[in-house]
């Protein structure tokens, strides 16, 4: 998505043009959900219920000042849904499936997104120990936490945005290095 839209888009919130946003958003962000949730077995209700959270989210970030313009709109929406949905699922315990109880051919093909989740929420959990407490810590707060740079710096005791943004970004090319460097990472966690 264009800059100029993305700041339509901030623009409509602040002005309370609720409806434009929601229109915007939802034809943008809603077919993207849509699919992440059919393909790890949700249903219509769960895709529109995760459009509403989302939605929620990003108007209380933007409300509060906390979304910087630096990510796209249609990329943070569609990582806070994202992390909203795998939170969800473990939650839910669909992705707490057991080896002793698994069968193949019992396996429906709803159910072999939520393995292929399940195998990549993993990877990334070890990956990210490899990366050690802080850069964990870290990446768990951008990520999991949709936190802002602010905040983190006050938590992890960093004194300014820009040396949490340079930890932050040191972390991420970590943790891209890794997953380049491990064939069978870079498999599971490239393809869509």
């Amino acid at each position: 998505m264009s800059n100029h839209i993305d700041r339509a888009i901030i623009e409509a919130i602040k002005t309370n043009n609720n409806s434009k946003f929601i229109e915007l958003m939802y034809a943008r962000i809603f077919p993207k959900i849509k699919k992440l949730v059919f393909t790890g077995g949700g249903s219509p209700e769960d895709a529109k219920d995760l459009l509403h959270d989302t939605i929620l989210i990003f108007f209380k970030y933007v409300r509060e000042h906390k979304y910087e313009m630096n990510t796209e709109v249609d990329a943070f929406l569609y990582t806070v849904a994202k992390n909203r949905w795998i939170n969800k699922a473990i939650k839910d315990k669909r992705l707490e499936i057991s080896d002793q109880n698994f069968d193949d051919a019992m396996v429906e093909p709803s159910h072999i997104g939520l393995l292929y989740s399940k195998e990549r929420v993993s990877a990334v959990r070890v990956i990210l120990d490899k990366l050690g407490d802080r850069c964990k810590e870290l990446l768990m707060m951008v990520y999991y936490d949709d936190k802002s740079m602010k905040e983190i710096g006050e938590q992890m005791g960093y004194t300014t945005t820009d040396a949490v943004k340079t930890k932050h970004y040191k972390c991420k090319q970590r943790m891209i290095a890794m997953v380049q460097d491990n064939q069978a990472y870079r498999e599971l966690l490239t393809t869509t």
